[in-house]
């Protein structure tokens, strides 16, 4: 897939060993590209099914679907019905929203090694936590991993502020003495996308405005 990191922060986004980790922050430094070239991890793994969602089905067609036409496009079928990629070696990358707290038991016997969640802030923590149940593999060579990029903005922001920030000190991995599982906060800024910051440079001051 011709595409490679703009920055640091997304390099130690797709290189970090921890089970989940927050992208978060300002908007503009590329956490939807990071999400979605996250989940192209395992794609020369058959059984490997990877999962993005959005609140509703209209911002997958804003976002996702767009960025994943341009890399995507010869290398994989798109199957517009299942809003999933399939490579050639049979591994999926699927595209699904989450409009109600209910929907999450439409997967209920779904089987996911990669879980992306874009615009985290926008679902409820019960939606997160039910959907990291069915982040499990069978495949030793598959590392599972649960990926979320977001603004700090939105419905769901204080509980993703108190499981990811509060009290925690943004790059370091934490393990939960409970679960047994690591996270991460990596903080977001514009500046992290230089080639949107030489593209459109008043970006930062509208959103300061």
């Amino acid at each position: 897939i011709n595409w490679r990191p703009n920055s640091q922060k997304q390099i130690d986004f797709l290189s970090s060993p921890a089970y989940e980790i927050l992208y978060g922050g300002a908007a503009g430094p590329g956490k939807t590209e990071c999400l979605l070239m996250g989940a192209t991890r395992y794609i020369n793994e058959p059984d490997y099914h990877a999962v993005i969602f959005r609140r509703s089905y209209p911002d997958i067609e804003r976002t996702l679907l767009p960025r994943s036409m341009r890399y995507f496009s010869g290398l994989a079928g798109w199957n517009g019905t299942q809003r999933c990629w399939t490579f050639k070696s049979g591994a999926k990358i699927r595209f699904c929203h989450l409009g109600t707290e209910n929907e999450v038991y439409n997967h209920n016997s779904s089987e996911y090694q990669y879980c992306g969640f874009d615009e985290l802030t926008e679902f409820t923590l019960f939606m997160y936590e039910f959907i990291k149940t069915r982040c499990r593999t069978t495949n030793p060579k598959i590392k599972l991993m649960v990926r979320s990029g977001s603004n700090p903005v939105g419905l769901g922001k204080q509980w993703v502020k108190r499981k990811f920030i509060e009290g925690k000190e943004p790059m370091k991995i934490y393990r939960d003495l409970v679960s047994k599982t690591t996270s991460q906060f990596i903080p977001a800024i514009l500046e992290d996308n230089p080639i949107l910051m030489q593209a459109d440079s008043g970006y930062g001051s509208r959103l300061e405005g």
